[in-house]
C-alpha cells in the first residue's frame, strides 16, 4: 500500500472539513465544489458504492437540504440507501455463514 492510499480516509476527511467550513460561512458553490471533487475522489478510491463513498454522499445531503436544494439531495440520497442495503445484505449473509458453520 502507498503512503497516498494508506492516508487516502483521512484527505476525505480534511477535504469534507474545508467543504463544511465553507458551506458554513455561506460559501455555497465552493463547497458544492469540494463536496464534488470528493465524491470523485472517494469513488475512484474505494468504489461508486463503498462505505467511503457513503460518508461523502451522507454529508453531501445535508449540505443540499440546509441549502434548500431538496432536488439534488435525493438521488443523492438513494445511493446512501442502495449503499447500505448492500452492506446489511453482506452482513446478513457473514452471519448466516458463521451461525451455519
Amino acid at each position: 500500500m502507498t503512503s497516498q492510499q494508506n492516508n487516502f480516509p483521512r484527505d476525505i476527511a480534511a477535504r469534507l472539513a474545508v467543504a463544511d467550513a465553507l458551506a458554513r460561512s455561506g460559501d455555497y458553490q465552493p463547497a458544492e465544489r469540494f463536496y464534488r471533487e470528493t465524491l470523485r475522489l472517494a469513488e475512484a478510491e474505494a468504489g461508486e458504492y463503498s462505505p467511503l463513498a457513503g460518508i461523502v454522499l451522507v454529508d453531501m445531503v445535508y449540505f443540499y437540504q440546509c441549502i434548500g436544494k431538496e432536488a439534488d439531495a435525493e438521488p443523492l440520497y438513494e445511493r446512501v440507501r442502495a449503499i447500505l442495503t448492500k452492506y446489511a445484505l453482506e452482513i446478513a449473509r457473514q452471519t448466516a455463514k458463521r451461525e451455519i458453520s
